[in-house]
């Protein structure tokens, strides 16, 4: 496909069909060049010349005309906003063969009459019970993660990488024990910051944080010892005051027991020093920054390890400088570098993608609940729920 190089994109050139549309002229290629095309982007030695791709997935299509973005380095493509998709069951499985992760958190994706769902597994070890031995593996599952038809690729694979945060977030939560001690020299153990906790009930227990003295550290570090994170004892290194009233702690986790080692789900944890910083002298300011803490673990390790074809779109290894650079490349063009017909067929998919979108006041409660608000709110674009009349 000859086309003009012009700050970054090229002129397409086109021939038109019978309903006087703009059509790409892509030539032929050879089984040879389809394989050396596997990549994302292909290498361009004449950067004069852009021959657009084979489509990687069934579910996508680029629109008609498109433009073709050429990076600083050579390599060149039809940015992802350019294509329709319609993807189905088989489609997302082809994506999800190109992420790996861990082998304890597998990713499964299933159909129901809802649609396309994402859904991840977790195998591991019962996080509740008291008992000190060390139970079977299990494997639970997490929510499932709807995929419209329409969502693009990128969307679709980050979906995943949301899906495994929210999955690992939640086995954290359990994670997190406090051994409560009772009259008769019985201990119960509980999980404080777990999702299960009945919100309705919540409404009628008295919540009030103790007002206590200025937290000491000796009641700091008895207090610690009341804690596991994953059968991990938690230790006080040492603690600061700040002039600002704000306190740092240094903590120590140590290690999951030897018999469950080789299949720890959380490595990242294991023997892990972290520094709190407490907004004020409170076991309860304390117990709040170190699932912060424990979250942010959690969620760098998704970041570095989460990878599409061998890559980790979101390690913090990468340069945010280039990726905004990446973004002008990708995304600004003027309009003199786009075919004709094409700004009304992007404009008008667009249009079509979010009115699919749009929901519906489907109740009398809904509409009691939401369709004065939105009619009073003064939106001048975008779609309105169905039943909701503009306010003039």
């Amino acid at each position: 496909m000859r086309g003009k190089r012009e700050t970054g994109f090229c002129r397409v050139e086109s021939v038109l069909d019978d309903q006087n549309l703009a059509v790409p002229v892509v030539p032929a290629l050879s089984e040879s060049q389809q394989s050396a095309n596997a990549e994302s982007f292909h290498k361009q030695e004449d950067l004069s010349y852009c021959e657009q791709e084979p489509l990687d997935y069934p579910a996508e299509r680029a629109l008609r005309n498109a433009p073709i973005a050429l990076l600083n380095n050579g390599f060149s493509q039809v940015p992802q906003q350019f294509y329709e998709f319609d993807h189905s069951l088989d489609s997302v499985e082809l994506l999800l063969k190109e992420i790996t992760f861990s082998d304890q958190f597998p990713v499964f994706t299933g159909e129901d009459e809802s649609g396309v769902y994402i859904q991840v597994g977790i195998i591991g070890h019962e996080n509740y019970g008291c008992s000190t031995l060390i139970k079977e593996k299990k494997i639970v599952y997490g929510r499932k993660w709807r995929v419209e038809s329409n969502l693009p690729t990128s969307e679709v694979i980050q979906t995943v990488f949301l899906a495994l945060k929210k999955a690992r977030e939640h086995e954290i939560r359990e994670m997190l024990t406090l051994s409560h001690p009772d009259l008769k020299g019985q201990t119960r153990v509980s999980t404080p910051f777990n999702n299960h906790h009945d919100l309705p009930l919540m409404l009628h227990a008295d919540l009030t944080v103790a007002q206590n003295d200025r937290l000491t550290e000796q009641q700091l570090r008895q207090f610690l010892s009341r804690l596991s994170f994953g059968q991990r004892t938690i230790n006080l290194q040492a603690l600061e005051r700040r002039r600002n009233g704000q306190i740092l702690c240094d903590i120590q986790l140590g290690s999951v027991p030897e018999l469950i080692q080789r299949e720890n789900a959380f490595p990242e944890y294991d023997q892990r020093e972290i520094t709190l910083l407490l907004p004020e002298s409170s076991i309860n300011a304390c117990l709040f920054a170190l699932m912060d803490e424990l979250l942010s673990i959690s969620d760098r390790y998704v970041e570095e390890h989460f990878k599409y074809r061998g890559f980790a779109r979101f390690s913090r290894s990468h340069s945010i400088e280039k990726i905004g650079a990446f973004s002008v490349e990708t995304r600004y063009f003027s309009q003199d570098q786009i075919c004709p017909h094409f700004d009304q067929t992007f404009q008008t998919m667009c249009g079509e993608v979010d009115q699919s979108r749009v929901p519906g006041l489907n109740t009398s409660a809904q509409k009691r609940r939401l369709k004065s608000m939105l009619e009073q709110s003064d939106i001048k674009e975008g779609f309105l729920p169905h039943g909701v009349e503009p306010y003039v």
